[in-house]
C-alpha cells in the first residue's frame, strides 16, 4: 500500500556556489504543478519517497558559496530518524549536483597527466569559473529507473526540452501511481507519481504499481517477440544482449498494424497488452522507436545489471551495431542515473567539441584519452550550452563548435577565422593542428572550381576577403571546396590583412590581421546588435 505524501521536513545542502540557483529546477515552468526533483528508495526496510516543494532559506557563508534550506515533503515523517533523513538528504544533494561536485582541480586526474589538454580545460575552467562558480555541478541527477524513462523521452524531441518534460510527464501519469499529498492543508497542487525503483525492477516486484505491471509483462512479451538477435559484448566472458532484427516503424499507425495486430491475431499478446504498449508508444510522443528504446532499455538491465558496467563493456556496446537500442539513451542514464564516471553520451557538440577543439577523430580514442569522461561531459555540456546561447564570458571561445553556414549545414570546426576569434587558441590542440596549414588568400568572390583544380593538394583553406577584411574560409575536401564559415567574419570590421593572392601558412595569416575585436568592450545595445 503505497502511502501519502504527508510531512514536511527542511534540509539544509552545504556550500553550493551561488550561480547554481538559477539551475536548481524544482518545477518544470509549463508543467507547474509536477515535481521533477525526484527520490524514491529504500532505507531500512521502508519505501521512501518524496521531492523538495520549495527553498525556503539561503545565507552566504565565508566561503561565498551558499547553505540552502529547501523544504521537502515526503510519505514518511523524517524528522523521526535521522538516518532516513539522511538518506533522504544525500538524494537530494545528488539530484542538485552537490555530491560530487567538479572543480578546477579534477582537470589534472580527467586528463591523465596530458599537459596540453590540462592547459586547455584550466584555460576553459576560467570562463566556466565566472558563469557557473567555483564547482560545477555532477551527481545522480535522477532515481536510475525513472533517469531510464526521463532520457528515453529525451531522444529526438520535437520542441527541445518542451517535449521531453511532457512524454516524462506522459509515462508518470499514465504508468506510475498518483500519490496524493496532503500536507497540514499545503502543496496539495502536486501533481506526484510514483513508479517502481530500480531495485523493485530487478526484483521485478510491482505489488504496488499495478499499472506498471501490466505495462512490464506485455513489454516482456513484446521483447521476446520483437528483439530476436543477439550481440556478444566483452571479451573473457562476453554477455549476450538482444536487440532487434528489424526496427519498429517510425509511425504508430504502420507499428500497429504490422507488429500488434498481427501479434494479437496470432495469440502472441492479448488485447490487453496491446493496450498497453500502445500507451507507450503514446506516451513517447507517438514514436514506436522510442517505445522500443524504453522496452531494450528495461531488459539489457537482466541480461547486464547497469550498476556494473565498466569503461571496457561500455565502449564495445556503445560502438557494436544494433537494433531497437539507443547507445546515446543508454550512456545518458548510466552516466546521470548511475552515476558512472567512466560512460559519456556523444552527442553533436560532443563531437564537435572533441573533432575541433581536441582534434580527436573518432569515438574510441576520445574515449580512451580520459578519465571520468562522465564528468568531463558536463565541462564540454555546460560550456557548449553557455557558448550556443551566447552567454558574454564564452563568446570568444569554440566558435569551431558551432554551425558556421547559413542553415546550419556545416560545423566550422578549427578554421583560421574561427580559431582567430577564440580566446583558448594558444592553448588548443584543434588549432595547432591547422597552423602550419596553407591556406590561399583571395579578394572578392572566388572560383571554387577553377581553385580547386589549380591549388595543389596541401592548400586546405581558401579565405575570401572583402576589402581585405577576412570574410569566409573554404576547406578542401576530396572533390571540392566548400564553404565552413560565413559567420566568424561578422565581426571583423576593422581587421584588414594585406596578404593578397598567395598560398601562406595559417599562422601567418593570423599573425597578418591587426588585433580580433574585444567583446568586454560591448555594452548590452551593442552586443544585441551583433
Amino acid at each position: 500500500m503505497l502511502e501519502a505524501i504527508s510531512y514536511s521536513s527542511k534540509i539544509k545542502i552545504n556550500d553550493i556556489p551561488p550561480q547554481w540557483l538559477s539551475k536548481i529546477e524544482l518545477y518544470y515552468p509549463e508543467l507547474p504543478n509536477f515535481p521533477v526533483l525526484y527520490i524514491h528508495k529504500y532505507v531500512k526496510a521502508h519505501r521512501i519517497y518524496g521531492f523538495p516543494v520549495a527553498i525556503s532559506s539561503t545565507e552566504m557563508n565565508d566561503e561565498g558559496l551558499l547553505n540552502i534550506t529547501f523544504e521537502v515533503l515526503s510519505n514518511f515523517d523524517l524528522n523521526e530518524d535521522d538516518e532516513i533523513k539522511n538518506s533522504f538528504a544525500d538524494d537530494l544533494k545528488e539530484r542538485i549536483g552537490a555530491s560530487d561536485k567538479i572543480s578546477k582541480n579534477d582537470i589534472d586526474v580527467m586528463c591523465k597527466g596530458d599537459q596540453d589538454y590540462i592547459k586547455f580545460f584550466k584555460k576553459l575552467w576560467e570562463p566556466i569559473e565566472e558563469v557557473y562558480g567555483k564547482y560545477i555541478p555532477y551527481g545522480k541527477f535522477c532515481e536510475e529507473l525513472y533517469s531510464i524513462v526521463r532520457f528515453v523521452a529525451a531522444f529526438q524531441p520535437k520542441t527541445g526540452k518542451q517535449s521531453e518534460m511532457r512524454m516524462l510527464y506522459n509515462f508518470m501519469s499514465i504508468f506510475g501511481e498518483r500519490i496524493e499529498v496532503s500536507v497540514e492543508g499545503k502543496w496539495e497542487f502536486c501533481d506526484f507519481y510514483l513508479i517502481p525503483s530500480y531495485t523493485d525492477l530487478l526484483n521485478k516486484n510491482f505489488s504496488d504499481f499495478p499499472k506498471f505491471q501490466k505495462l512490464f509483462y506485455a513489454m516482456e512479451k513484446v521483447h521476446n517477440l520483437s528483439f530476436i538477435s543477439v550481440i556478444k559484448i566483452g571479451k573473457s566472458t562476453p554477455i549476450s544482449i538482444k536487440c532487434q532484427k528489424k526496427a519498429f516503424a517510425q509511425n504508430k499507425e504502420t507499428f500497429t498494424k504490422e507488429n500488434l495486430e498481427n501479434w494479437v491475431e496470432n495469440g502472441s499478446i492479448t488485447e490487453d497488452d496491446k493496450f498497453y504498449i500502445e500507451r507507450l508508444v503514446d506516451a513517447f510522443n507517438r514514436l514506436p522507436r522510442r517505445a522500443a528504446f524504453f522496452i531494450s532499455s528495461i531488459f539489457i538491465t537482466f541480461q547486464k545489471p547497469y550498476e556494473t558496467w565498466n569503461k571496457e563493456f561500455f565502449i564495445e556496446f556503445y560502438t557494436s551495431d544494433k537494433k531497437g537500442i539507443s547507445p546515446k539513451v543508454v550512456a545518458c542514464f548510466i552516466q546521470q542515473g548511475f552515476k558512472n564516471t567512466a560512460v559519456i553520451p556523444i552527442d553533436t557538440w560532443v563531437k564537435s567539441f572533441y573533432e575541433g577543439a581536441l582534434n580527436i577523430n573518432d569515438n574510441i580514442t576520445f574515449f580512451n584519452a580520459f578519465n571520468d569522461i562522465g564528468k568531463l561531459e558536463r565541462i564540454i555540456w555546460l560550456s557548449s550550452q553557455a557558448n550556443k546561447t551566447n552567454i558574454r564570458q564564452f563568446f570568444n571561445t569554440l566558435w569551431c563548435c558551432r554551425y558556421g553556414t547559413k542553415g546550419n549545414k556545416q560545423l566550422r570546426k578549427q578554421n583560421p577565422l574561427a580559431c582567430y576569434e577564440c580566446n583558448l587558441r594558444e592553448v588548443c590542440k584543434g588549432y595547432k593542428n591547422i597552423e602550419n596549414r596553407k591556406i590561399y588568400i583571395a579578394e572578392g568572390v572566388v572560383n571554387l572550381s577553377n581553385l580547386f583544380n589549380t591549388l595543389s593538394d596541401d592548400v586546405l583553406f581558401i579565405c575570401e576577403k572583402d576589402n581585405n577584411i577576412p570574410k569566409k574560409i573554404y576547406r578542401r575536401s576530396k572533390k571540392e571546396y566548400y564553404l565552413t564559415d560565413e559567420f566568424s567574419g561578422y565581426l571583423l570590421e576593422d581587421n584588414k590583412t594585406l596578404l593578397h593572392n598567395k598560398v601562406v601558412l595559417v599562422d601567418e595569416l593570423l599573425q597578418s590581421i591587426s588585433p580580433a575585436y574585444d567583446t568586454s568592450k560591448f555594452n548590452s545595445f551593442e552586443f544585441s546588435e551583433l
